[in-house]
């Protein structure tokens, strides 16, 4: 992102602030309860979810970058254990279930009790790849093994922007899973917004940055929101 660019979202973010309000879409819009519930949504959606890039992690994160990426599908060809679990280094995985090991290419390296499976070959055989590349410090996998990534086309007027931040070069301090019993749209429409920042966050976000002011640009599939702080009036 260019300075020109920085000054400009400071000033839109600035004038939203001193004048209490927000970006607003042209219009209201109610959300039909069956998007949240419906077969046939769910099938649309979790066709998206397949056919798109899914970002899964930081350039950073790995201990010894060799200039490549690979990414598998985290199943055992014999009875669809999950062979690996966590993060870490290893150049071996082996399937809890029946201990068939996998090394880390994929390839099927150990297979106890092989005569019992004569159409598996060893280091012939392996776990299914799927399409996996580093763009803008992050780390980017399809989950269909046919699809094509170009994720600089995925994210259109955003990838240098995105590519901008140097990303790559942050180091991750820790992770936090919040296990609810929602579905993600559910999550997507409650987080991605600072409306409820004065009510439900009043002695936390609400100290720091303005509630119910946000800055919105739309780029197709994407968006982005910008949260001015408190401190912005100070300009």
């Amino acid at each position: 992102m260019d300075r020109d660019q920085l000054i400009d979202l400071a000033r839109r973010a600035f004038k939203l602030a001193r004048d209490n309000t927000t970006d607003l879409a042209a219009g209201q819009h109610t959300v039909d309860a069956r998007e949240y519930t419906s077969p046939e949504r769910h099938n649309l959606d979790s066709a998206v979810l397949v056919a798109g890039p899914q970002l899964v992690g930081y350039v950073s994160e790995l201990p010894a970058p060799d200039g490549s990426v690979k990414a598998f599908d985290n199943v055992c060809l014999h009875r669809q254990s999950q062979v690996v679990t966590g993060c870490g280094t290893a150049k071996r995985f082996t399937c809890p279930y029946h201990a068939w090991t996998y090394d880390n290419t994929g390839r099927l390296v150990g297979l106890p009790g092989r005569k019992g499976f004569p159409d598996m070959t060893v280091k012939s055989d392996g776990l299914t790849e799927l399409p996996a590349v580093e763009f803008a410090g992050f780390l980017w996998v399809a989950l269909d093994p046919g699809a094509t990534l170009d994720i600089a086309a995925h994210l259109g007027p955003l990838a240098d922007e995105l590519d901008s931040w140097g990303i790559g070069r942050w180091s991750p301090l820790g992770e936090k899973v919040l296990d609810s019993p929602i579905n993600w749209k559910l999550s997507v429409d409650t987080f991605a917004e600072n409306y409820h920042f004065a009510n439900v966050h009043r002695q936390t976000f609400a100290r720091i940055a303005r509630s119910n002011c946000t800055v919105f640009d739309s780029y197709g599939p994407h968006h982005r929101l910008i949260f001015p702080l408190n401190t912005i009036l100070e300009l």
